[in-house]
């Protein structure tokens, strides 16, 4: 996959993430394939930039189809974003990573500068954070957690 990256294949890695997505569960897939990948491109360099951005737009759309697929079977509704988070990617891959369990999730793409969750206290929300939680954010999840069915991953 990261040879078809460099080369600028887009269209083949695409079909080749397409494929690996049903060949294996997706939770492996987010573990042992695009989150390695990923890391393969994270220098801090225009051209591997680029290449992550690319791959990153293949990502999303890839969840993006799965999610649209299981919003058709009964199941939980889910709320999914990114708390205190700086690569937002990241909430696509916990999304994709619970797609074809039964859940109709909805993202929010980008960490908000504020949270509400309670403006929607019938969806289970899931918040992906980076790290510990400090003593502060966790009174926090614990205040919202008595008025909502909130989650936190943390990466």
């Amino acid at each position: 996959m990261l040879q078809r990256l460099k080369e600028g294949k887009i269209e083949s890695l695409r079909q080749l993430i397409y494929d690996a997505g049903r060949e294996s569960p997706r939770p492996e897939l987010v573990t042992e394939v695009l989150r390695p990948l990923r890391s393969q491109v994270s220098a801090n360099v225009p051209a591997i930039m680029t290449l992550r951005e690319i791959l990153d737009g293949i990502i999303i759309a890839y969840t993006s189809f799965c999610l649209e697929g299981d919003k058709k079977a009964p199941g939980d509704n889910y709320l999914i974003t990114g708390w205190h988070l700086t690569d937002a990617c990241e909430i696509w891959l916990e999304a994709l990573k619970r797609t074809g369990q039964g859940h109709r999730i909805d993202i929010l793409p980008s960490p908000p500068a504020t949270l509400a969750p309670e403006i929607l206290p019938d969806r289970k929300w899931l918040l992906v954070t980076t790290g510990k939680l400090s003593a502060a954010r966790q009174k926090q999840v614990e205040r919202w957690q008595q008025v909502v069915s909130l989650e936190i991953v943390a990466l």
